[in-house]
């Protein structure tokens, strides 16, 4: 948030745009549920701010773009250029019935075993406007599993994923977590290849050059960051985000082959998780 901060108000600077109220109030809304983390971020929030505007523009700008609230049931007015975030992994265990059930009301991606995470990318996509773009780094076990199927089934329907960065196995955060990270970007331009790249090193220099064959909108050139990959276009089958000549020998071993309950195996939770 503090990162957004800075580079909007650089860009009010670069072009000789006055850091009003009027002029800034409608360009960031950000949500944080949990109460300390909330206060601790008003409080850097406006310490940033007090720097480029007056004291009382700082505080109303503050109380206009902080909410402390539930993301998922809280009520926009706007539709987004950009949401970005690192969305909660709840199991559904942990979530209070009343809410829960609230959720699934509102959220018809929430299905089966579905952890929080897949409604807040559901409510995001839907928060954007005709050009804009979410950026999530969060698992992706919704992309193959059985719960990622009405996900799937959404994003396929009138969103592209146009750019996966598998994160397995990297140090992805400054603590360890359970969750297989991934940085997916979506928006609503034409279907088109997926642009992957699988573990990258988490060096200032590598992120460097995957956000600039981004931002160039060629995210294959150069020296071939990326790999393409095509993802399923209709219905709710699982994606494959590897190499074509991976999904061509997975596609002649599906057709050639029994799945394995066909071949007479049973299959427990643990093991298909």
């Amino acid at each position: 948030l503090l990162l957004i901060v800075n580079r909007l108000i650089e860009s009010v600077h670069r072009h000789g745009i006055e850091p009003s109220f009027e002029n800034l109030r409608g360009s960031l809304r950000a949500v944080e549920l949990h109460h300390k983390t909330y206060f601790e971020t008003r409080q850097r929030l406006l310490e940033r701010l007090s720097r480029d505007v007056l004291e009382n523009t700082a505080e109303r700008l503050v109380n206009e773009w902080l909410a402390q609230g539930d993301f998922l049931l809280e009520s926009f007015t706007a539709d987004f250029d950009f949401v970005v975030g690192n969305p909660p992994y709840v199991r559904q265990e942990l979530i209070p019935t009343p809410l829960l059930s609230e959720y699934k009301t509102r959220y018809s991606t929430l299905y089966d075993r579905a952890d929080l995470y897949v409604p807040f990318i559901e409510r995001s996509l839907s928060l954007l406007n005709e050009s804009g773009a979410l950026g999530f780094i969060c698992s992706d076990r919704w992309m193959k599993n059985r719960y990622g199927g009405p996900l799937r089934s959404f994003v396929s329907r009138d969103f592209h994923l146009a750019v996966y960065v598998d994160m397995v196995g990297t140090e992805a955060f400054s603590e360890e977590v359970s969750a297989y990270p991934a940085i997916t970007i979506f928006n609503r331009a034409p279907k088109q290849p997926t642009a992957t790249v699988h573990r990258p090193r988490i060096l200032d220099t590598a992120f460097a050059e995957i956000v600039n064959a981004i931002e160039k909108g060629d995210p294959g050139n150069g020296r071939k960051l990326f790999k393409q990959a095509m993802v399923q276009r209709e219905g709710s089958e699982p994606w494959i985000l590897e190499s074509s000549d991976q999904i061509d020998l997975l596609r002649r071993i599906e057709l050639e082959f029994p799945a394995i309950e066909e071949a007479g195996c049973r299959i427990g939770i643990g093991v298909a998780t």
